[in-house]
């Protein structure tokens, strides 16, 4: 159920950015475009897409690394994601990680920065092949956040 409204949520918001790319998107990138040269002012590359529950994502560069920061409809900052490797994530976390998942394929790992938050994040399959999104900290503490 959830992946049903998570998708038509996407879906809606993918169909109205299409049949109008409207002003809004304009002046809300704009305003984000201000905050995240505050925050990034060694950003590269920026791309802006719109996403959902009226965000704005920028893909950039900045030291050889690719990232995404998350503005909210006013354009302030939310949080910044990059892809990473399940190697990369804290000694700890790979450990309860290893243990939690026996042996399970974990995909789509990336960290989460924000003010409130830092995070990783990763993806498996359970063993009835329902997809799990699961939150790591690098004390070792995983919660699963997500279940197809």
């Amino acid at each position: 159920m959830k992946t049903l409204i998570l998708a038509g949520t996407i879906a809606i918001g993918s169909l109205v950015a299409q049949a109008d790319p409207a002003p809004k998107f304009n002046t809300l990138t704009a305003r984000a475009a201000e905050n995240l040269k505050a925050l990034y002012s060694k950003a590269q590359n920026v791309m802006w897409r719109p996403t959902y529950n009226n965000m704005v994502r920028a893909t950039f560069e900045m030291y050889g690394e690719t990232y995404y920061a998350f503005f909210n409809d006013k354009g302030e900052y939310v949080a910044t994601t990059q892809d990473v490797d399940f190697k990369d994530f804290p000694l700890k976390l790979r450990m309860a990680v290893e243990k939690k998942m026996d042996g399970q394929a974990i995909s789509s790992t990336f960290e989460l920065n924000s003010d409130e938050d830092h995070a990783w994040y990763f993806e498996s399959r359970n063993k009835k092949g329902k997809m799990q999104i699961w939150k790591g900290f690098e004390s070792g503490r995983i919660e699963e956040v997500y279940v197809d």
